[in-house]
Parts: structure tokens; sequence; C-alpha cells
């Protein structure tokens, strides 16, 4: 990442311990509360603290870190099993954030990026992408490029201590991934918590037949923190998936 890009990102970053801004200095980040340093690594701002790793999340990384090089084909080749185009899914899920000319998007769990040129059809205003592999942000880089998208935003971390100030985005999505987070109670809470109010906060995922089974389908609607009011839940392409919409108060 570039220093006039990491600049224009410094706006929206905080200490993902105590919420405080950061600097940049040289090599690195550093919080102007607690002191804490975050490194820079091949480019990235990594703020993965040590609670990232409880849990599930160090399995997961090393999953999609082997998993990123072949993601995308295979994930396109599966998605067609069910009779569904990514098109398709990826216009749905971005279509219920509504987003607006100029809105601020974070989405966690990014990926390699699939949903970024969805959202740049609609705002003109920044884009931060967030996920706990960097092998999958490096494939980020490689699609941006390709597909001549610019001026978004790639930063290391995990979904339960998001390294962002309080309200900085208006939509925030959490794409595919909530089911298998150590923690998603405090994941959307953390959601809810760099948002704005009046802004929203999306989730999808992919269902299961034991997902369906177990109720973990409803998983985000059980952990709905307060401040976060459901605006809708909705079933796509025959349940095979599900997008739950809040508002934050």
């Amino acid at each position: 990442m570039g220093a006039c890009l990491l600049e224009g990102l410094l706006k929206f970053l905080g200490c993902p311990k105590c919420g405080c801004g950061v600097e940049l200095s040289d090599s690195y980040l550093k919080c102007r509360c607690c002191g804490r340093s975050f490194p820079i690594r091949e480019g990235f701002p990594d703020f993965r603290v040590g609670e990232c790793f409880k849990g599930v999340n160090t399995l997961q990384r090393i999953l999609y870190n082997m998993y990123a090089p072949f993601y995308d084909v295979l994930e396109s080749r599966l998605i067609k099993l069910y009779g569904v185009t990514e098109d398709s899914l990826r216009e749905e899920v971005v279509s219920s954030m509504d987003i607006g000319g100029g809105d601020a998007v974070l989405e966690v769990s990014v990926g390699t990026c699939g949903n970024v040129p969805y959202f740049r059809r609609f705002t003109e205003g920044p884009i931060v992408g967030l996920d706990i592999s960097e092998k999958m942000l490096s494939r980020c880089v490689e699609n941006l490029g390709m597909w001549s998208v610019e001026d978004v935003y790639l930063v290391l971390g995990c979904g339960e201590y998001l390294p962002f100030k309080e309200g900085v985005f208006d939509r925030v999505l959490i794409g595919g991934a909530f089911t298998y987070f150590s923690d998603p109670r405090r994941a959307l809470r953390e959601a809810a918590r760099v948002t704005r109010a009046g802004g929203f906060v999306v989730v999808y995922d992919q269902v299961t037949f034991i997902d369906r089974a177990t109720g973990r389908d409803k998983l985000p609607v059980r952990v709905k923190p307060e401040g976060l009011e459901l605006l809708s839940y909705r079933y796509l392409f025959g349940k095979l998936f599900y997008v739950a919409k809040f508002l934050k108060h």
C-alpha cells in the first residue's frame, strides 16, 4: 500500500484494543493513546492482535491462506453447481446495502474483493476491506488491478477486534464468514460500533442443511447487540443464502 493511500486510510483507523486513533511512524503504525505498535506487512497494515487468533480464527486463517490461489475459480464453479451465478448473488447482497453516492463502505472478511466492484457502482466514497488472511488480500490487489478499481484500502485484522474508530462507516458488510467467526456476537457488536447512526450493517452467509436444522442460519438475529435494529431477514435462491439487514441507532 502506497504512502498516499495509507495516509488516506488513517482517518478511519483506530487501535483494535483501546479505540484511539493511530499515527504513521516509519514502517509501522502506533496508537496515540496506549502506544501499541502495528506493523505494515507486504503493504498491509496488520492489526491482528493476539485475541484475533482465539478459537477457530487461527484455523480459518491457515485454510484461507492455502485456499487463496484457487479461491476465485473454485468458488465460481461451486456456486454454479447450485444453479446460481456469482454475479446474481453479489448484486442481491450489495443492493440490500442501499449504498449512496458518497458512502464509506467497509467489508469484513473481504476475501478476494469480489464485492468491491459492485460497491463502486454505487459510491465514489472510500471502500475498506478487512481480512484475517494475508494471502486473500494479496489476491485482492491482483484482482483490483485487473478490474481497474482504485482507491480501495486493505487491512489485516479480524471481525472481533476491528481496527477502526467509532462511527466512521456508512455501510458495513460482513460477507460469507460470519458463522465461522470465533465470536460472532462480538463481531456484530464491533460492526455496529464502527457504523454511524443511521447507517446499515448487512450480514450474509451460505446456508447448509445443518445450518437450517440447528438454527445457525439465524445466528446474526440471535446475537444482535443493542443499538442495532433488525430491518429485514431474507433467504436467497431457495434458502441457499441468507441476508440480514440492521439499522444502527
